[in-house]
């Protein structure tokens, strides 16, 4: 039979073990960007044609329902107050091809009607988004005023986590017209396919 002390010790070492484990696993899921797929280098100008021509163009992918977006939506509002123009911005909000248009009223969606201007279109089964090569919620894009993409992927570092990083600042200065080279970052958040999957039956 083990002496107390060193069966105290080992199940300390076990537990501290298994500890670290579960915290190395969530920090992976939280740093690991989602998939992307092949995004228009030119506006599809049928996606938004009744947008203000000449101004950049932002547009957000996202699932209603994934909690991670939620950070991405706050760190949009905190970024817009740098910008140094008003640009256009739609939101694609997936909702199922069976739902109404209600069904994607959520805190995310309810800050993004705040910003002025903004367009949300609820959008079947993600056809839109997937048109713009977005698979994960949270997307971001940015189309300068001559309709050419200048910015694709996340504006948050890492996954729900709120906070400025290289990304979101780049988006600013994509934004404002500082750049004109064209980058793509990774996007920390749910996949909306397999958010759809898990939402669909609420």
């Amino acid at each position: 039979m083990f002496p107390k002390k060193i069966f105290k010790n080992l199940l300390l070492t076990g537990l501290l073990t298994v500890s670290l484990a579960g915290f190395a696993v969530l920090v992976d899921y939280s740093s690991r960007p989602g998939p992307v797929a092949p995004t228009p280098r030119q506006f599809p100008a049928q996606a938004f044609p009744d947008r203000e021509k000449g101004t950049p163009t932002i547009v957000v992918a996202y699932h209603p329902k994934c909690p991670c977006t939620f950070a991405t939506v706050r760190c949009l509002e905190r970024l817009r107050t740098e910008f140094r123009c008003k640009p256009n911005l739609i939101a694609y909000a997936y909702r199922p091809e069976s739902a109404p248009d209600s069904w994607i009223e959520s805190s995310s969606t309810a800050i993004l009607r705040k910003f002025e201007g903004t367009v949300i279109d609820p959008d079947a089964e993600a056809s839109v988004s997937r048109q713009f090569g977005a698979r994960v919620s949270g997307h971001v894009f940015v189309y300068d005023g001559n309709d050419k993409l200048v910015f694709s992927g996340g504006i948050t570092p890492g996954r729900g986590h709120e906070g400025y990083c290289e990304a979101s600042l780049q988006f600013v200065r994509s934004v404002n017209g500082a750049t004109t080279e064209s980058t793509q970052w990774p996007i920390f958040g749910c996949e909306i396919n397999r958010v759809a999957e898990e939402s669909d039956h609420e």
